[in-house]
């Protein structure tokens, strides 16, 4: 019986132990930057400035004088152009935040 006893509490810390083990590896493993994370975090401040470039062309189109009545269709374009570029750096800048949040997390986590 005392016998049953021990072996059962054996049984119960090795599994505690497990299972805060798989708890600590899928902690880590939700924080962790792969090398496309780290690659994204390096390339993503140039291409948000670049998205900020075009941005400025397209609104710098879209404000000539009478454009939509001299060129509906260049007015157009550039219209639908600057929403899809406006969109695209949304993704990039919520991509890029991320990202920051979860560099900072993993810092803070190993200090």
């Amino acid at each position: 019986m005392v016998n049953q006893k021990n072996k059962n509490k054996e049984i119960i810390k090795i599994n505690v132990k497990k299972e805060s083990k798989i708890k600590i590896k899928k902690k880590s493993s939700l924080i962790r930057l792969t090398y496309k994370d780290k690659h994204a975090l390096e390339t993503l401040p140039e291409i948000i400035k670049n998205y900020l470039l075009e941005i400025k062309i397209q609104q710098d189109i879209l404000s000539v004088a009478n454009l939509f009545q001299s060129n509906p269709d260049l007015f157009n374009i550039a219209s639908s152009k600057l929403k899809e570029i406006d969109s695209e750096l949304n993704l990039a800048e919520q991509k890029w935040l991320e990202l920051e949040i979860k560099r900072e997390t993993l810092e803070l986590n190993l200090s």
